[in-house]
């Protein structure tokens, strides 16, 4: 007995729980039946003309936004190809710039080796002063015709341009004590060192009739 009981307890209790399920199941199915008859009869007291606007509007929207899909496709490629443009430019705008670093760097290396060696050979000077408590070094290193020595006493000498000839540097002396620079005169450099003028010029002298000799053998 207690199997059968169990069995109809169990079943009891299935149609128990299954009972709201198919209650709602119902009142969902009246209520759609209902929709439907309202919107039938709506149908049915519909203009026929009114209902051919609405379905030519319908028609009509629906190729709107056909044509909307097809022009957000259309432009997605746009920008695709806009943003494809734009890397393009940027890697060209960044090759320029390395290229214009790269020129900028040849041109100062062409212009550094363009310059001429000025620790190198006999060069001619012209001294403007020297002063012991005026110390205008920090003037040297942006101007290449400007130079400042200290000697051992502490005393800054100051001389002006970079001759290779002497009557070039005698020029340059004769304009500056024109401008009032009195005590202007020309000083030699051998290899980047002061020499004495005399012995320079009696060097580059005797340099000359070698070569001269040389000539003419």
């Amino acid at each position: 007995m207690r199997p059968v009981y169990a069995f109809f307890m169990l079943a009891f209790l299935s149609a128990v729980m299954a009972a709201p399920a198919q209650g709602q199941k119902k009142a969902d199915e009246k209520k759609n039946k209902e929709e439907i008859r309202k919107w039938k009869k709506r149908k049915n007291e519909l203009d026929p003309l009114a209902y051919r606007d609405l379905v030519n509007s319908k028609a009509e929207l629906a190729g709107e936004v056909e044509g909307m899909k097809r022009q957000l496709v259309n432009l997605g490629k746009v920008i695709a190809d806009k943003d494809a443009e734009i890397e393009a430019l940027r890697n060209e705008v960044a090759q320029l710039r390395k290229n214009c670093v790269s020129i900028s760097r040849d041109s100062n290396e062409v212009e550094a080796s363009r310059q001429p060696d000025y620790t190198k050979g006999v060069w001619f000077r012209v001294q403007i002063g020297v002063y012991s408590k005026i110390d205008a070094s920090m003037f040297k290193d942006n101007n290449k015709n400007f130079a400042v020595e200290q000697d051992a006493d502490g005393n800054f000498k100051y001389t002006l341009g970079h001759f290779r000839d002497y009557w070039e540097a005698d020029n340059f002396k004769k304009y500056l004590r024109k401008m009032g620079v009195k005590d202007a005169w020309i000083v030699a450099y051998k290899d980047n060192q002061r020499m004495n003028i005399k012995d320079v010029l009696e060097a580059k002298e005797i340099e000359k009739i070698q070569n001269a000799k040389r000539e003419q053998d």
